[in-house]
């Protein structure tokens, strides 16, 4: 055997090995996450909309918006 072919499955062994456990890992935790998420969004109740349907949230008072500061399109003294 070659020292260059010994040196290859060296490496590639625990490749081999630890690849597809990483891999069964990763796809049993992917399944509990969305087992988690469908009972959390079951146990979760039904947002309720007092306003009635179609309606948003009313619009603020202009008085408590922030005023608005116009920037000069061009800047002469940027760094």
């Amino acid at each position: 055997m070659s020292p260059d072919l010994i040196t290859a499955a060296l490496l590639a062994a625990p490749a081999a090995v630890l690849g597809p456990v990483c891999i069964a890992g990763h796809l049993i935790t992917a399944r509990h996450d969305e087992t988690a998420l469908t009972a959390a969004m079951a146990a979760r109740p039904a947002p309720s909309n007092p306003s009635g349907p179609g309606e948003g949230e009313p619009l603020p008072n202009p008085a408590d918006l922030a005023e608005v500061i116009t920037l000069h399109p061009r800047r002469d003294h940027a760094a």
